[in-house]
């Protein structure tokens, strides 16, 4: 059997459900645009790049590139966490996180200037933090002991993806903070390995800690690892829906969705 006919015959449904998945999510963001929440237009972006990432993911696990798949995936996990805070999170916090968006075209600016010094190359730009606007933004992500640009938009340190989820949790009835406590510890630490370049990173795909010494088991190892990624990727959007619903009434995208699942578990 060769690879394309046993991803197929193995993994098909799953790839199907997270296609099922993206598409609800796709319609559901059109379904509430420029409705009654401007945060919902705001926040449109984060559904566009959870739609690009879960795509790109069933792409490249269908050449078996899971060592890719698994970083998209933590990308598609904070960006669900960060998209449903914001949607019910309070007014100084999501504010916070506008004006931190907006911080970083400016600071975008500098480094490309930066960039193109390190190669020899002058790039003489105006002093974009002096003006009015611009410079309180930068205030206001400004260490005040230190002067320098805070990279975090967080208010402070305590504010972890556990207080996020917690926050979400009390004000979305039905939101499961175990399924995301569950995601991220089978993503997280592991996606770091690889896109930091370590040794673990580069072979925990291919099961040899596990004890895999061929081919045959190392594939077999990775379409368990997908299969793990398309589950969680299509739960993870089934939780975003959940949270649009509590701003924008999409009940039928909401049933769809756990029809979804339930179809899949009972395949």
């Amino acid at each position: 059997m060769d690879f394309s006919e046993k991803y197929r015959q193995e993994l098909g449904l799953d790839e199907a459900y997270v296609i099922k998945q993206t598409e609800l999510l796709r319609k559901a963001v059109d379904a509430t645009a420029k409705g009654t929440s401007p945060r919902l237009d705001n926040l449109s972006t984060l559904a566009g790049e959870v739609f690009s990432f879960s795509r790109s993911t069933v792409l490249l696990s269908r050449i078996l590139s899971v060592f890719e798949a698994y970083v998209l995936s933590r990308a598609i996990l904070d960006t669900c966490i960060n998209y449903c805070y914001m949607m019910v999170c309070d007014q100084d916090e999501y504010d916070r996180f506008v004006d931190f968006s907006r911080r970083n075209v400016i600071r975008a600016l500098e480094t490309r200037a930066k960039a193109y010094e390190a190669i020899g190359k002058s790039i003489s730009l105006p002093d974009l933090r002096a003006v009015g606007p611009i410079k309180e933004v930068f205030l206001r992500f400004s260490s005040p002991k230190k002067g320098v640009d805070l990279t975090r938009w967080e208010t402070a340190k305590s504010l972890t993806m556990e207080k996020k989820l917690e926050v979400i949790a009390s004000r979305v009835k039905g939101f499961n903070t175990d399924f995301f406590q569950s995601a991220r510890l089978f993503i997280y630490e592991d996606a770091s390995e690889i896109a930091h370049g370590t040794l673990y990173g580069s072979v925990l795909c291919t099961g040899v800690f596990w004890g895999n010494k061929d081919l045959d088991s190392a594939v077999s190892y990775a379409f368990g690892i997908i299969k793990t990624l398309y589950l969680v990727i299509g739960s993870l959007i089934d939780s975003v829906l959940l949270v649009i619903h509590t701003l924008h009434p999409i009940n039928e995208f909401v049933k769809e969705s756990k029809r979804n699942f339930d179809a899949l578990m009972g395949a």
